[in-house]
């Protein structure tokens, strides 16, 4: 038996999602920067997946915030880069709100 999360994924491929990010803590510091843009190709309860101009590395000592509006409804959920696909293409974990 597999104890994986089962999350579903809301897909943006065709139609991504347009958002911003900044560098929320680096370490246990928080920090200001200035927002960058994103799109966001697809997002679950596990993690979301964009394309960004912005370089980043794959590290757990800085933590982002992504903002992005779904219908109506503004979001702000942190995580943290875990993989780099192709250039300009991340995959980031989502953790709980800090």
């Amino acid at each position: 038996m597999s104890n994986r999360r089962s999350n579903v994924r809301f897909y943006f491929t065709d139609n991504p999602l347009d958002a911003t990010v900044h560098v929320h803590k680096i370490k246990q510091t928080e920090v200001k920067s200035k927002a960058g843009p994103i799109q966001i190709l697809d997002i679950s309860g596990n993690g979301l997946q964009f394309f960004s101009p912005l370089r980043f590395q794959v590290t757990d000592e800085v933590l982002l915030c992504f903002n992005f509006r779904v219908t109506q409804k503004w979001f702000n959920v942190y995580g943290r880069i875990k993989t780099m696909a192709v250039r300009n293409k991340a995959r980031v974990h989502l953790r709980g709100c800090p």
